[in-house]
């Protein structure tokens, strides 16, 4: 038996604080906005153009891994695959990732380990003839992010996307910038102070499992 795009919607915002995603829109925006002037600042405009998304990945996953401290239902890992880490997030049934893409409805690029999130799930959409979710079973979620075409330094879209099983198509999305007025307009605006000076602190920090042996 399918879900209805308002039982999945449920079924997220059930295990997922809607804090923790309005925080964490207005930390990738601070990620996008940082890495474009910490490039800027420290290379020539081509080697800038070339590492900045480095930059912009590594601290938004550095912020959204401390984000989650806030949150005692949530986790955050750091995991290994394919050569590089990617972040872990999971909260309740939902696990969460992040991704760049050129739209909205750009698919992700194939990766192991997003295939074997969504092959996980057993959550079906639309259409479906097979029964109820066994407990336990997960939902995938991907946030969704990608460069503004007029202006680099900020974001021009954030949803959180819902892939089938096999990765090829997105279900159902949710449009960030339509939930939470309050990210759309740091965005245009380009204000990256609603976070505040304690919480840029904490998400700033280094664990020590971090900086051990270096």
């Amino acid at each position: 038996m399918a879900i209805s795009q308002a039982e999945l919607e449920n079924v997220f915002w059930s295990a997922v604080p809607e804090d923790f995603m309005r925080l964490s829109g207005h930390c990738l925006h601070l990620a996008y906005r940082e890495a474009r002037e910490f490039a800027a600042e420290h290379y020539p405009r081509e080697q800038a153009f070339d590492v900045s998304p480095y930059i912009r990945r590594a601290n938004f996953d550095s912020y959204w891994r401390n984000l989650t401290v806030r949150f005692p239902t949530m986790k955050a890992e750091a995991v290994w695959n394919e050569g590089s880490y990617h972040t872990k997030i999971t909260a309740g049934k939902v696990v969460l990732t992040a991704s760049v893409v050129a739209s909205p409805q750009s698919l992700v690029r194939q990766a192991e380990f997003r295939k074997t999130y969504a092959q996980s799930s057993q959550y079906e959409l639309f259409g479906s003839n097979k029964s109820e979710p066994k407990e336990g079973a997960l939902l995938y979620a991907i946030l969704l992010h990608g460069a503004d075409e007029l202006e680099p330094k900020r974001p021009g879209f954030m949803t959180v996307a819902f892939p089938n099983s096999s990765c090829t198509r997105y279900v159902h999305a949710i449009d960030l910038f339509r939930r939470f007025a309050d990210i759309e307009e740091a965005v245009r605006t380009n204000n990256t102070e609603v976070i505040g000076a304690e919480l840029l602190v904490r998400l700033r920090e280094v664990p020590k499992t971090q900086t051990e042996g270096a």
